[in-house]
């Protein structure tokens, strides 16, 4: 029935395990339901990178990355090494994703066709 569902919700999953592969989900047939979003607020973690034996505090010096996972893409020397790869966007050019389907955000009406089985709704978010 309306009003059942809850309008809002905040969601923490324990950030910076990332790189350890952290699982940030829910168990197969479970899911977080909101009843008709309307706005999303993302609140970004800050992750501090840089070397601290070769970056000091006390005089200006060019960045110099901390360690990275051996899987970063971005480059950890050089003139293009201007951040850690671990802040990357995960808009990227650097990674690339393959989505199939014609799945879309939907802020009001009703949707044209349903996501009925678990297979589909893990297949449109992957």
């Amino acid at each position: 029935a309306a009003g059942d569902l809850p309008s809002h919700q905040a969601f923490g999953a324990a950030n910076g395990g990332e790189v350890r592969k952290s699982f940030h989900g829910y168990a197969p047939g479970f899911a977080q339901v909101i009843e008709s979003p309307r706005q999303l607020q993302v609140t970004p973690m800050q992750i501090d990178t840089w070397h601290r034996e070769k970056m000091p505090l006390t005089t200006p010096s060019p960045f110099v990355s901390g360690p990275v996972p051996r899987q970063a893409l971005a480059p950890t020397s050089g003139q293009d090494a201007m951040y850690s790869g671990l802040l990357e966007c995960p808009l990227t050019t650097r990674v690339h994703k393959k989505i199939e389907g014609s799945y879309k955000v939907q802020a009001g009406g009703a949707c044209a066709s349903a996501i009925l089985t678990p297979s589909e709704c893990f297949g449109a978010a992957t």
